[in-house]
């Protein structure tokens, strides 16, 4: 199936959930907004030529960002955005439906191969840009341990945790101007990064739809004027 065909289905599901008319309820919201803004973004994404990598991935991670973010302006600012990650991927397992939809995506050979080449990958580490090149290999060489025995253990949490930090590093090299828009030097990492955020976000997205309502969602960040949860109301 295409990512178009798929999103349209998506999009049909979301209507279906949330029909046009009356407004989602305060506590809908928080689902509901994650949805329709992570699906607009993944729409436009596939529009973009697959050989125009950057606003690719960019519009990708949006996507993704709309699903698991949380009020920063709120909590705590300095928190790390790999616990909003966490708790975003446990609230997604807590069904057995869940569970076992995320099971089936680290268990597709090509998602374990891409995302053990991004955990191998020293350039989308910090201490490689630290220069501690002495502390590098060894730690490198054990996040790839710790991913292989994630995969043997069957921890969907611990190496979908693992990958998401790889994709965290590569995004700050985008989102913050640290990469050249025609740079060949980060295909190595966007390439297989947009691969896996593309097979991962139907998957999100689906089982949000399907087995997540009624879920304590945080509410979420900057919501939109006229909603039941912007501050106006």
């Amino acid at each position: 199936m295409d990512h178009q065909t798929k999103i349209n289905q998506l999009r049909d599901e979301y209507f279906r959930k949330f029909p046009l008319g009356p407004l989602p309820t305060k506590e809908q919201q928080s689902l509901a907004d994650r949805i329709r803004r992570s699906l607009s973004w993944l729409e436009r994404a596939v529009k973009i030529s697959k050989d125009d990598l950057p606003p690719r991935f960019v519009d990708l991670w949006i996507a993704l960002n709309s699903l698991y973010g949380v009020r920063r302006y709120q909590y705590d600012p300095d928190a790390k955005e790999t616990g909003d990650f966490q708790n975003f991927l446990h609230k997604l397992g807590q069904s057995p439906q869940g569970n076992a939809k995320l099971s089936a995506i680290i268990e597709n050979a090509q998602f374990q191969e891409l995302g053990i080449y991004m955990i191998s990958n020293k350039y989308l580490y910090r201490d490689f840009w630290l220069e501690w090149f002495g502390f590098l290999k060894t730690y490198v060489d054990k996040q790839e341990k710790e991913a292989k025995k994630a995969l043997e253990n069957h921890d969907i949490f611990h190496f979908l945790e693992l990958v998401f930090d790889r994709l965290l590093v590569l995004r700050n090299q985008i989102f913050h101007g640290s990469s050249a828009s025609t740079t060949s030097r980060s295909e190595d990492a966007l390439k297989p990064g947009i691969v896996i955020l593309e097979m991962l976000l139907p998957d999100f997205l689906e089982i949000m739809l399907s087995h997540c309502e009624g879920k304590d969602w945080p509410l979420v960040p900057y919501p939109g004027r006229g909603s039941l949860q912007h501050p106006e109301q």
